[in-house]
């Protein structure tokens, strides 16, 4: 005699959607503010926040140092230079720093 074998596939009862869920924010991890909140005509290429990460490889990536703290490996944390500019804008002097940091060279403006 076979034993019956359970539906793997059966998931039970299904729950319905919420009706009144509010929406989630979007999540921004990259800048300190939304986009477009800084000076007319200005974008994070012209930002003294504006960093470049470089990886073992020699890849170039993108950051805000304001948001620091919050950098990962990944592109979750990486700017745009093209984006328009954000309230924590800051202008540039055209130096440059660079520094080690968590295993990847820092280059940022001064």
């Amino acid at each position: 005699m076979i034993a019956s074998q359970p539906d793997l596939f059966d998931i039970g009862e299904r729950l319905s959607e919420p009706t009144e869920a509010e929406p989630r924010p979007p999540l921004d991890r990259c800048t300190p503010a939304l986009s477009g909140t800084g000076p007319e005509n200005q974008t994070c290429r012209s930002c003294k926040n504006k960093t470049a990460t470089f990886s073992g490889s020699g890849k170039r990536f993108l950051k805000c140092e304001v948001m620091r703290r919050h950098w990962t490996h990944g592109g979750a944390t990486d700017i745009k230079a093209r984006w328009d500019a954000c309230s924590h804008w800051r202008p540039a002097t055209g130096e440059t720093q660079t520094e080690f940091y968590e295993n990847a060279i820092v280059k940022r403006q001064v």
